[in-house]
This record gives structure tokens, C-alpha cells and sequence, in this order.
């Protein structure tokens, strides 16, 4: 979904003449790309069907609202063909669909070669996202395709507003690993997977605050609360070797997303969609060994998320350090939720292992959970806004809770101050009562800082925007614009 780097400016117009994107009335033209023929269901009634297709090949089968201006879902298949693809993103505007606005041209093109007026009644265009601090999110992968097939995705009928760091980490870290599952399973059998969103009630782009735009040309893009995929791979000569899974994640910058299981993931949308009749795939692509292959399933889509084992106290004792060596390769990945049901302990952090990472225990079997539990307390509470957890002049880890103080792990030094150097773990960038956002390097020095060492990191907490990251644009010093329609000093180009 965040696909780097670099076709043509004009890609969309230069190959508008190939790429056809049929609004259907029925998908049975590419029914192929569902599970077993057959649509989800239990969606929007009146979203339009698209084929997404190319020099008379189709690549995948699209469901878009013209009332939200995005895709429902996308659904489409791993190329196994494409097992060492290269990611690839154009730069310059995406394609539309001239056929959502009543023009008799079926295929994607350029925006430009219409009225924008009757374009943007019925489908999202390329001013809607620009300096909205929200990426064009992929559905469709363009990592997933291969060569002609990744310009099929460039389209925006097969993109959601995301915001930049969920689209560009967190959901991508997801894509990478369910693409480097898939490369490993037989290529005899067919991997179908559908991508989604969930539109929020109340949230769109563009905004007055980002534009300065008529009051008829805001608020036309509806931004996704959660954005999920559902994957069932089908092998109908190895049928112990199929399975399913799905997850689901919330499209904001912690990015906090959950492995499930098909029946799992299908309550969970029927609940957000108010949908009694929802179905993403036939027979929930549930096979008789799906318990147990589901539970080998989270081992292998290991998204690179550090994880280990702790007991009960905030040190492990010999015991568990021997076991955690023996059995941190096979050890099952629970890719535990916001309030980890089965753990005693919140995800905890050892300075003086080898590897700083993370761990919690059950108190009878070792769990993999995520370093966003670094911000709960010992006893389960939350880390006040803007306090993160640090020494802060003690000999322990602690952080200011809602209703006093508790002893806490300390996530890993993300943070960056503007000279470039790392965030120390002890006293990482917050703002700590002040009305900026500072930190202490590993030498003790106080300095302003960004809260993350990437490129969309501003100080302050801002982000940049998407089309300006961290860079010196002709000046002595880093710096970008910024989601609330301003500038700011960065840390890292």
C-alpha cells in the first residue's frame, strides 16, 4: 500500500487508452477473483461494481460508493508470478472513472480531460486528498501485482483516505508479511483476499482548516474509520494445506490492528455495518484443520513487531530465558488486542538482555505481544497523554496515570531530536508539561525532538503532509509542511 518510487508523471493519461475499469452491473465478468465465484455480501446495496482491467486482462473486482467516494472492498488475488516484485508508486495524479459520472468511456483516465463539476459529483478526485494530511491508500495492492498489473491499482476508485503513518507502517508492515506467507504456500492452489473499509459517520475530507476551498467542495471524501482484509487460500489438490485469516485495523496514527478469524472478522463488520446479512467469503473459507493451521498462521506472518516472553515480576527469571531461546522461533504469535485478555502482565521491557524488546506471560505459556503495550502500566492502566514512560529522575520506570502514578516498560527509542540524534529510552520525546515537545539523548541533553525517526515526523507532535516530507527545500535546516495547514522544523530527511 505505500509503494515507492517511480513511473511516469503522466502515467495515468499515457496509459488511460489500455486500461479499461468497466462499471458492471453484475462481477460475473471477474467473478473470478472471489472465493468460489461468489461476492461478499451484506454491503451497500447501492454501490456500483467495477472490473478493473487492462489490455483485456482483468486484475481485480472493485465495490465503490459513489455516496462515501471510496471502495467498500477490492477483492483480488496473489500473482504468484510476482513472487520477486519490486514495489513501485508513480508520481503525479491517479486515474478515475469517467463511467461513475455518466460519461460513455470505459476506462480509467486522466481527470483533467473532463469537467471537474461532473466528475466530482459521484467519485473522489486528486484535490480532494492534496494537503489533507491523508494518503491514497491502496485496496488493491500494487505490491500484489505484477509489471502492467500495478498500474491498474493507481486508481482512485481503489483508494481510501489513510492516514500516513497507519498506511505507510502499520498497515504496510501487515501487507509485507501476508505477501512473504503467501510466496511460501504451494502455487497450486489460489490465494483470495479482499481489502476494505469501514467509513466513519462523521469524518471527511476535504476540510475548511486544509483548504481554502467553496463550502460545496468540502467534506466530499469520506474517511475510513477501520480498514480490514480477509485472506482465504484454497488448494483444491491439497485441501490440508488451505486456510483462512483476517485482520482488521484502525486508521489512525497508533495503527493498532487485529488478527482474526474469518467468522471473527465477519461479526466485527457485520457490528461496525449494522449488517445482519454481511459475508466476505462462502462458507466463511472455513476447511477442517482451520483451529490448527490458524494457530501456525500467527508464527508465520511474524510482522517483524518485537516480541518475546517475561514472567509475572519485571525481570525473568533463568528458567524462562532458557525456555525463551529454545522457543522464540516456533512460539505462537497472538498479536494480542488493545486489552490482552489471557496476560498477567502488560507488554514489559528488559535493558539488560541482548535485544531490547518486549514481553508478557500468561503465567503457563508464552505470548508474542506488541510494543503498544508499552504504554500500559504494570497494572493495566494507560500512560497519561503526554507523559511517556520514563525514569524521570528515579531509578525505575514509572509514568503519571489518571489517577496517580504506576511503574511502567518504556517503549523503544523512536523518538529523534532535530540535531538528528535518538530519543533515550529513559525520557523519550513528550511534552512533559511543556507546550513542546522535548527529550534527553543517551548523553543527557535536553532538545526539541520529533516523535518518530522518519520522514512525516515534525516536531512539536505534527506530521508532515504526504507530498512534503522531511527535506531541506533549498533552505540550511529540515522542515515540511504540516497537516494543520502550517510548517515545521524535522528531524530526519
Amino acid at each position: 500500500m505505500i509503494l515507492w518510487a517511480a513511473f511516469s508523471v503522466a502515467l495515468c493519461g499515457l496509459l488511460s487508452i489500455h486500461i479499461r475499469a468497466e462499471v458492471v452491473n453484475s462481477f460475473n465478468g471477474c467473478s473470478d477473483f472471489f472465493y468460489k465465484n461468489e461476492e461478499p455480501s451484506g454491503f451497500d446495496q447501492n454501490a456500483i461494481k467495477i472490473c478493473q482491467k487492462l489490455r483485456n486482462r482483468y486484475f481485480y473486482a472493485t465495490l465503490y460508493s459513489t455516496y462515501h467516494r471510496i471502495p467498500l472492498y477490492s477483492a483480488y488475488k496473489f500473482d504468484y508470478h510476482c513472487r520477486k516484485n519490486k514495489e513501485a508508486r508513480p508520481s503525479g495524479n491517479w486515474c478515475i472513472e469517467p463511467q461513475l459520472s455518466g460519461y460513455m468511456v470505459d476506462y480509467m483516465d486522466s481527470e483533467n480531460k473532463y469537467q471537474s463539476n461532473s466528475i466530482k459529483n459521484s467519485q473522489a478526485i486528486n484535490a480532494d486528498y492534496a494537503r489533507s494530511g491523508y494518503d491514497r491508500g491502496h485496496l488493491s495492492p500494487n505490491s500484489f501485482q505484477c509489471n502492467e498489473g500495478r498500474e491498474v491499482t493507481f486508481t482512485l476508485t481503489n483508494s481510501a483516505p489513510m492516514v500516513g503513518r497507519f498506511n505507510r507502517v502499520h498497515w504496510r508492515k501487515w501487507e509485507s508479511a501476508v505477501r512473504k506467507l503467501l510466496e511460501k504456500q504451494d502455487p497450486s492452489g489460489t490465494a483470495y483476499l479482499v481489502t476494505g473499509t469501514v467509513p466513519a459517520s462523521n469524518n471527511r475530507i476535504p476540510r475548511q482548516s486544509t483548504l481554502n476551498q467553496d463550502q460545496q467542495d468540502l467534506n466530499r471524501v469520506t474517511v475510513p474509520s477501520h480498514v480490514w482484509t480477509a485472506v482465504c487460500y484454497y488448494n483444491e489438490i491439497k485441501r490440508d494445506k488451505s486456510f483462512s485469516f483476517g485482520f482488521i485495523g484502525e486508521n489512525d496514527q497508533d495503527g493498532s490492528i487485529g488478527f482474526k478469524t474469518i467468522p471473527q472478522l465477519t461479526q466485527d463488520l457485520s457490528e461496525k455495518y449494522s449488517s445482519t446479512s454481511l459475508r466476505i467469503f462462502r462458507d466463511e473459507c472455513i476447511f477442517l484443520n482451520t483451529e490448527c493451521e490458524t494457530q501456525s498462521l500467527y508464527s508465520g506472518i511474524q510482522l517483524s513487531l518485537p516480541c518475546f516472553l517475561f514472567s509475572r515480576s519485571s525481570k525473568p527469571n533463568d528458567e524462562l530465558r532458557r525456555k525463551r531461546r529454545q522457543i522464540s522461533q516456533e512460539v505462537v504469535c497472538r498479536l494480542l488486542p488493545e486489552n490482552p485478555g489471557g496476560c498477567t502482565t502488560s507488554c514489559l521491557y528488559d535493558e539488560e538482555e541482548d535485544e531490547d524488546d518486549y514481553d508478557d506471560f500468561t503465567g503457563a505459556i508464552t505470548n508474542y505481544c506488541s510494543s503498544t503495550y508499552s504504554d500500559l502500566t504494570a497494572n493495566g492502566q494507560k500512560c497519561l497523554k503526554g507523559y511517556t514512560c520514563g525514569k524521570h529522575g528515579s531509578d525505575y520506570y514509572w509514568c503519571y496515570t489518571s489517577g496517580s502514578w504506576d511503574y511502567c516498560s518504556p517503549p523503544l527509542p523512536a523518538g529523534l531530536t532535530k540535531s538528528g540524534k535518538p530519543c533515550s529510552v529513559r525520557r523519550n520525546c513528550a511534552e512533559y508539561g511543556e507546550s513542546y515537545f522535548w527529550c534527553e539523548t543517551n548523553g543527557g541533553k535536553a532538545e526539541h525532538c520529533c516523535r518518530r525517526a522518519d520522514r512525516f515526523s515534525a516536531v512539536n507532535g505534527r506530521t508532515c503532509t504526504s507530498d512534503s516530507p522531511c527535506n531541506y527545500y533549498g533552505y540550511n535546516y529540515l522542515w515540511c509542511y504540516t497537516t494543520d495547514g502550517t510548517w515545521d522544523y524535522c528531524c530526519t530527511s
